[in-house]
């Protein structure tokens, strides 16, 4: 698996990734980066995201998006543990 780096200046493009099936062995982590988590925007993008995909098994995870957040060292650990991530940024 090779990851993308959101950062960089030009990316090749690549062909659409299969859709694998959802069922009670995909494992998804639903991401709050917000940066005002306390105003719940964030909840309630990933219950939308979570309610849209029932038979799967969830973890809610907050993650802050300021400072040296090393995204690629936090990117890979995350592959490691899920099938899926839905993260919900911005503010």
């Amino acid at each position: 698996m090779k990851l993308i780096d959101p950062t960089a200046q030009a990316t090749e493009p690549r062909p659409l990734a299969t859709r694998r099936p959802i069922g009670p062995d995909t494992h998804i982590g639903l991401v709050d980066a917000m940066l005002n988590p306390r105003a719940e925007w964030g909840q309630g993008m990933l219950d939308a995201a979570q309610m849209a995909l029932p038979d799967a098994t969830f973890d809610r995870i907050s993650r802050t998006m300021l400072g040296d957040h090393q995204p690629m060292a936090w990117a890979k650990a995350m592959a490691a543990l899920y099938s899926a991530l839905v993260i919900a940024a911005g503010d």
